[in-house]
């Protein structure tokens, strides 16, 4: 009985840390191949709804400046 939870344990630890290598992988290929790390950033505008921003500068939310 102990042997079969001991291997149910490491089988769940194991499927944990797969998704996880698998998850960051696919955040790092989004980011790095895709793009998917910069977003288009736009401006209101009176002419038209919004108009692309021409100088595009990202700051995260809540970083101090």
């Amino acid at each position: 009985m102990n042997d079969r939870r001991s291997r149910l344990a490491r089988g769940a630890r194991w499927l944990c840390a797969g998704a996880l290598a698998l998850f960051l992988v696919a955040e790092l290929v989004g980011r790095t191949l895709l793009g998917l790390g910069t977003p288009p950033l736009y401006e209101a505008d009176a002419g038209f709804e919004y108009t692309p921003n021409p100088e595009p500068t990202t700051v995260a939310a809540g970083a101090r400046s």
